[in-house]
């Protein structure tokens, strides 16, 4: 992709019930494609949170709208159009069910 695309993001988190809040939201330009540009917000999040993140791994996964099955998401990040309409990419924070470890974000990530 070329250029400049404007897209809209939003940050939510689980709370215990199950339900998604958000915590943050906002729009800007993103010269990468959808996929990468949701990683990065994920990522300078991830690092801006460091020491309050209980643990887990980050998974960006492309228009698909819902949490993959087995996989037991903390923080949703999605990457919508500028209107908000259409998913175009989204990240989730949180464990896979059959991982037991509990290793910070950060440390997850820098083991790939």
């Amino acid at each position: 992709m070329r250029g400049r695309r404007m897209y809209a993001f939003e940050i939510a988190t689980r709370g215990r019930d199950g339900s998604w809040s958000t915590v943050a939201s906002g729009s800007g330009q993103f010269s990468r494609p959808p996929k990468a540009s949701v990683r990065s917000i994920a990522e300078r999040w991830i690092h801006e949170e460091t020491g309050r993140l209980s643990g887990g791994r980050l998974l960006v996964v492309g228009r698909r709208r819902g949490v993959p099955r087995g996989f037991l998401a903390t923080v949703r990040i999605r990457l919508v159009d500028p209107q908000g309409d259409y998913p175009l990419a989204s990240a989730y924070i949180g464990l896979d069910r059959r991982d037991h470890r509990q290793l910070p974000v950060a440390e997850r990530l820098s083991r790939g």
